[in-house]
């Protein structure tokens, strides 16, 4: 959860249904030096509430939380909460460390004294003996943005960390024995800072033990890089894999990926084959298919599950692939993109035994393939106005 200021009235901008409150830096307002003290204020605030014996923050329901907001506007707009950054700074002093980039033992005692987020920010190592202290840290997360650089051992000390989430965004490069030791994080693992990795690197993170895995830095990923990334998903509890910024994939790295789904998070994809998009279930980047990928799709569809076949990016539709695709044991299948269908494409398709079939920018048909098109047994989504007269009274005469 993230909160902002306005008018001297706190609101909380975001909801997060799992994790419950939480003060964000990266959704909070925190552009000049009064809202990065009102923050750090309220921060401090809801720490000392449930540090006081008044539940998980994890845990609290909307009712609790407005009540402690408005307590805490009731207590800021009294004056009860100074309005002024040098009172906290000279009560909590050997907080702030301007000049230095490291992250000490010092400074990590004062956070788990303190327990002020927005001052971990801007460190960009981190000391062997802060990363073992932070790992006693009893919030919900970390967030250690700015690190760039960490070794060996401060990645082991991290990883043994209890919260729910480990963030290390600006790292560029890891170690495959630092790679090895935040494998062992049990949440969410974030590592959007990663452009490339090694393959010791990769295959360490192929035993990751953690609930989430977020590789979204990645902008390719080479095929012996996806072998050991797809070995998650021989777990029993199988991993979610954010690979966000990948533009495109091979057929092998395709096929090593598609052990992950549906835990999978592919949405930079703009580029796939034919063979790779369906074992990957992402049909939406299917544009074409001729009679050469008739056996690719009927092997595919026999593997796939899902309720819904979306193919929804097709233009045009030959007979061999409307034979293939009336194999489908879903459901319901969307054609919304085709335009026009020939009578014995439109005959195979009829004979698909699911629920529906929907089309949306189907404007073209002779009356032979609507009467095929009309033998379908289940719902034809479609608009009999977007036809000529003679095929529109076709669909109307054989509504179901």
């Amino acid at each position: 959860m993230g909160w902002e200021i306005d008018q001297n009235r706190f609101f909380c901008n975001t909801v997060d249904e799992h994790l419950g409150p939480r003060l964000d830096p990266r959704v909070f307002v925190v552009a000049t030096e009064e809202q990065q003290y009102v923050y750090s204020a309220f921060s401090d605030f809801l720490a000392s509430r449930f540090r006081s014996s008044q539940g998980d923050p994890r845990l609290c329901d909307d009712d609790r939380l407005r009540k402690l907001t408005a307590e805490f506007e009731k207590r800021w707009l009294s004056g009860e909460i100074s309005h002024n950054p040098a009172d906290r700074n000279s009560k909590k002093k050997s907080r702030y460390h301007p000049r230095g980039t490291v992250l000490s033992k010092e400074i990590a005692d004062d956070f788990l004294r303190d327990r002020d987020w927005w001052n971990l920010f801007r460190f960009k190592s981190i000391d062997d003996e802060a990363a073992e202290t932070l790992q006693k840290y009893d919030g919900e997360g970390l967030y250690l943005t700015g690190v760039t650089q960490l070794s060996d051992a401060a990645a082991q000390s991290l990883s043994k960390f209890d919260g729910l989430a480990l963030e290390l965004n600006n790292l560029k490069e890891l170690s495959a024995s630092a790679a090895s030791g935040l494998a062992k994080f049990r949440w969410d693992l974030f590592l959007d800072g990663l452009r490339n990795l090694t393959p010791a690197a990769a295959e360490n993170l192929g035993k990751f033990r953690g609930y989430s895995l977020s590789l979204n830095g990645l902008r390719s990923l080479p095929d012996d890089i996806a072998a050991s990334l797809g070995k998650l998903g021989r777990r029993r509890s199988q991993p979610t894999v954010n690979l966000n910024g990948i533009r495109t994939l091979t057929d092998v790295a395709a096929e090593s990926l598609s052990r992950l789904r549906p835990n999978l998070e592919l949405g930079g994809l703009r580029n796939l084959s034919v063979a790779a998009a369906f074992r990957l279930e992402e049909h939406k980047l299917i544009k074409s298919l001729t009679d050469a990928d008739a056996k690719t799709c009927s092997d595919a569809l026999r593997k796939f599950d899902e309720y819904n076949l979306n193919l929804s990016s097709l233009r045009s539709l030959p007979a061999s692939i409307a034979q293939a695709i009336a194999t489908f044991k879903g459901g319901g299948i969307s054609l919304r993109g085709l335009k026009t269908l020939s009578p014995l494409a439109a005959k195979n398709l009829a004979k698909y035994k699911g629920n529906s079939i929907e089309f949306e920018d189907l404007n073209r048909l002779s009356p032979v393939a609507a009467e095929n098109l009309c033998e379908f047994q289940g719902e034809l989504n479609l608009d009999p106005d977007n036809f000529s007269e003679e095929v529109a009274t076709i669909f109307e005469q054989n509504e179901k």
